[in-house]
């Protein structure tokens, strides 16, 4: 057992033992007993009587007006099975009596009642027990991995259920949402599912799902609070009541697909105590990055994941928690989509098919978001399963030779490069044709940086950030946003200058001053903004392309760059030196068009990636079509910048022919 552990273990105890000390003062155990015990007598005696509907009443009233109170600390400070037994047995007892069952089972029943209850004070006076009586989650037969997340998915489990009993409801929630997500986070969902145990793993959820359903759903009469956190507490039940039966002999993520030995497992913990907590840490987080590549290219496993999770958010959706299922659906985007690496991996193969797939699960949410009917997302849900049947297929297919390799990476430079070389080549362009040719650091400085910061941005979100994907849909769309309002301006600067006497007359009074302030700081966030939009995704996309290569295909990868930046490079100079050609005012008209455009089309994928980002809730239009190529969604909240586009490009118009009328 290593040395972080053994803190953990030693922290948790403490914890656990100070609130045993605390709930022990609270809580006379031998009078709730007591008054168990009388209340079960009365039962019995109103039952013999023939007075069904008042024996009824008195054990429910034992349930809750008594047993109720010390449940959490029997389930806290002794077993969880044992308190969901004690718990069963009540309602066995009013069933038995509601059936008019004979007199011998029902005293039978409650004697066996009265015998556990009359048993706690002595039981909880032991203090808290850190394994429960059945969950021996410490058991060698359970990796040690597993043994350490077990035990902290217990003990949050546990705090959850106490503090909803105390009424502590957004507390309780937070503590089983972050049991959850050590249960998802620690790889233990995804080590369920790899060796053949994804009824298992769904039915953990399916539990923690109805855990925080009944937790929300806010209950203000008394009799169905209890209810509920019966319910609460067994659906707790049950979650580590599976753990315990399927963990032994599961092997840890570092281990092969045989569990190994005892013996084996005995040394390795030997060997583990001598190391340094780092050496220690170190081996966990590269066996963990190992097993996660590894899980990668099963992508059939990563779409039932991901359909798993959108069925087990429509099945909320259906209970009327529209606002949670939403959250849901955001979450498998990211914790699922992406950070398994599949966002990437298909961007890396076909970037439409990439803004595809991400449509959908942006859709599912407006929908959820409008309180549409669940056919509609239904609808959605079949074809996003389809969409990833075929995304899977396309994996299934990644490149592995040098020329698959090297086109496959060529092809990557060459769609996301284009339109940023685009926009640069139009800038170098309006430089040279103005007689600027001494300005053309702005482009060359504004390229370099932008690739850098591509390079930065990239390494930052693949090794630092934990969550990289909200993090990186954020910056793509405030930077598209920015760029479309800087290539806003830009193109009315431009076609304001159509006119052959208003150029001339700013070249005769402006044309120092301007280029030395606004005209060069917005020509230079053009183009770097052209270039970093797109950069730092280019590099993320390398990163998938390398992981999905035997190898990593560094050989072939370089050579598809290369190839890339020529192509990149012809189009740039077929650019510069063919538009710079054209008569003044086409040239004017064609630059400032062109900018306008990729103006309307960043303000519409920036909302977009804002919306994958969780910042922005989308409202869907259905009768908008959706055209990716041109930046159009059918959302309220894509199309509101872009109309607002067309309506300040038809009042520069306006301005602008006003100007040339007046001159």
């Amino acid at each position: 057992m290593n040395l972080s552990y053994l803190y953990r273990l030693l922290i948790v105890a403490c914890i656990f033992v100070f609130s045993s000390f605390c709930l022990a003062a609270q809580l006379d155990y031998q009078a709730a007993a007591d008054d168990i015990s009388q209340r079960l007598d009365k039962t019995a005696s109103l039952y013999k009587a023939g007075n069904i509907t008042d024996a009824k009443r008195t054990v429910q009233m034992a349930y809750f007006s008594v047993f109720e109170g010390i449940e959490g600390p029997v389930r806290i400070n002794y077993s969880a099975k044992y308190s969901a037994e004690l718990e069963a047995k009540f309602g066995e007892i009013r069933t038995l009596i509601a059936e008019q069952a004979p007199l011998q089972e029902v005293e039978k029943e409650i004697a066996w009642l009265k015998n556990e209850i009359n048993s706690l004070p002595q039981k909880l006076a032991q203090g808290h027990q850190l394994i429960a009586q059945d969950n021996d989650f410490n058991a060698t037969s359970i990796a040690p991995e597993w043994q350490t997340v077990a035990n902290s998915i217990n003990e949050l489990i546990n705090a959850g259920v106490w503090s909803y009993k105390n009424d502590e409801r957004e507390k309780a929630l937070q503590t089983i949402n972050k049991a959850l997500s050590e249960y998802q986070t620690s790889g233990l969902s995804d080590s369920l599912h790899k060796h053949g145990k994804a009824d298992v793993d769904k039915k953990i959820l399916d539990d923690f799902a109805e855990m925080t359903r009944q937790m929300q759903s806010d209950s203000q009469d008394v009799a169905q609070y209890k209810k509920q956190t019966k319910q609460i507490a067994y659906q707790g039940y049950l979650i580590t009541q599976a753990l315990n039966d399927e963990l032994p002999g599961l092997p840890g993520k570092a281990d092969s697909k045989q569990t190994a030995p005892p013996s084996m497992q005995a040394d390795k913990n030997k060997r583990d105590a001598t190391k340094m907590p780092e050496q220690v840490l170190a081996s966990k987080q590269a066996a963990k990055q190992g097993s996660k590549a590894e899980e990668q290219h099963d992508w059939g496993k990563v779409n039932s994941r991901i359909m798993n999770a959108i069925d087990a958010a429509i099945a909320r959706y259906k209970t009327g928690d529209s606002g949670v299922a939403v959250d849901d659906v955001q979450n498998t985007y990211f914790d699922v989509f992406e950070a398994t690496g599949y966002e990437a991996a298909i961007g890396a193969r076909d970037s439409a098919f990439k803004a595809q797939l991400e449509s959908y699960f942006t859709r599912i949410v407006s929908l959820m978001s409008a309180g549409s009917p669940v056919t509609e997302i239904v609808q959605v849900r079949n074809v996003q399963q389809q969409a990833l049947e075929r995304a899977a297929a396309m994996l299934d297919n990644s490149p592995k030779t040098f020329w698959e390799v090297a086109i496959q990476a060529f092809l990557i430079l060459l769609r996301e490069g284009l339109e940023a070389m685009l926009v640069v080549a139009a800038i170098a362009a309006y430089l040279v044709k103005n007689e600027h040719k001494d300005k053309m650091w702005v482009v060359k400085q504004s390229v370099a940086v932008g690739l850098i910061a591509s390079i930065v941005t990239a390494y930052i979100f693949k090794m630092i950030f934990t969550d990289a994907g909200v993090n990186r849909e954020i910056l793509e769309g405030v930077t598209m946003l920015l760029a479309a309002i800087v290539l806003f301006f830009m193109s009315y600067w431009l076609l304001s200058k159509v006119e052959a006497h208003q150029w001339q007359a700013y070249l005769k009074n402006k044309l120092g001053s301007s280029l030395t302030k606004g005209s060069i700081v917005g020509l230079w966030l053009a183009s770097f903004l052209a270039i970093y939009r797109e950069g730092a995704e280019t590099v993320l996309f390398y990163f998938a392309l390398s992981a999905g290569v035997p190898g990593g295909g560094l050989t072939g990868i370089l050579a598809g760059i290369v190839a890339g930046v020529v192509v990149l490079l012809a189009v740039y100079f077929i650019m510069r030196y063919t538009v710079i050609q054209l008569p003044l005012k086409p040239f004017f008209m064609f630059t400032g068009i062109f900018m306008y455009v990729m103006a309307f089309i960043f303000a519409g994928k920036g909302v977009m990636e804002l919306v994958e980002g969780k910042v922005i809730t989308p409202t869907i239009i259905s009768q908008v079509p959706e055209v990716q190529w041109l930046g159009v969604y059918p959302y309220v909240e894509s199309l509101v910048p872009q109309v607002l586009l067309i309506l300040a490009a038809i009042v520069a118009w306006i301005i602008i022919v006003l100007r040339a009328k007046r001159a």
